[in-house]
């Protein structure tokens, strides 16, 4: 008669070496600013998660946009180390003909090349966030047209930012956030100067906000930038404008055969 019988298994569990788990792949998980602009030279900080020590040069899609690496001041100690650097400067020059848009960037490491950032290229100035313009009555003062940096440093802030406007003018107020891989999902508020909202958006291009409205009165106006749940960190960038530019909601017919003429009706 037949016995059943019992055979011991082994079980092999592989683990990584203390070393091997220390080499990661580097990420850019931020930029600030996060524009530039047409035919200027602009410092940027990178964030990064992983480290990216010996970092040496930046790779930028399309033409006309450059970018170097500024080497950090380090003692001859620390780079013994080679401590996991968490932020790094960038320079990008930006030259007269640059197309404006978005351009995709990586870092180039010994370890590879970096997960993807992205700049945003425009024509009009740079404005930072100062920072404290948590209320209304401390908005920050920027000119229209203008291009805005800030990010939601933490969870419940809120950004203000002011300009003046003449009646009959045709504003568009753009936020960029979730379009170039912010965690943030961006609420737009517009209020006149007495403090009375105009209007409201949150998901006109997928989770980025659109305001557009005619000017009823001259007068200061204020735009209120905040995370839809109220939540924030440097991962919570943005770039804002405000532009009488045209705005291409949407073309018909989508599509085209490579090759052929055809007539377009642009919205």
């Amino acid at each position: 008669m037949m016995r059943n019988v019992l055979f011991p298994l082994a079980v092999v569990v592989l683990a990584a070496s203390p070393a091997a788990a220390q080499i990661s792949y580097p990420m850019i998980m931020s930029l600030e600013p996060v524009a530039a602009q047409v035919g200027q030279v602009s410092t940027h900080t990178v964030r990064s998660r992983y480290s990216m020590f010996g970092a040496y040069d930046v790779l930028v899609s399309g033409d006309g946009v450059t970018g170097k690496i500024i080497p950090p001041e380090m003692t001859d100690e620390e780079k013994a180390k080679k401590p996991e650097l968490v932020t790094m400067q960038v320079e990008f020059t930006v030259a007269p003909g640059a197309m404006p848009g978005v351009r995709d960037f990586r870092i180039a490491t010994p370890h590879g090349a970096s997960t993807i950032g992205q700049l945003v290229i425009g024509r009009e100035e740079v404005v930072r966030e100062s920072g404290d313009n948590n209320t209304a009555d401390k908005a920050t003062a920027v000119p229209a047209p203008a291009t805005i940096c800030g990010a939601i440093e933490s969870a419940e802030a809120v950004d203000y930012f002011k300009f003046t406007a003449e009646q009959g003018q045709n504003l568009l107020v753009d936020c960029h956030a979730d379009r170039i891989d912010s965690r943030m999902d961006a609420t737009l508020v517009l209020y006149d100067g007495n403090g009375k909202e105009l209007a409201r958006d949150r998901d006109t291009h997928y989770r980025d906000p659109l305001i557009h409205f005619v000017v009823d009165a001259d007068g200061t106006y204020v735009v209120k930038v905040c995370d839809f749940l109220y939540e924030g960190g440097p991962q919570y960038f943005y770039r804002l404008s405000v532009t009488e530019k045209p705005h291409i909601d949407a073309v018909f017919p989508p599509a085209v055969i490579p090759g052929t003429r055809e007539t377009y009706t642009l919205y």
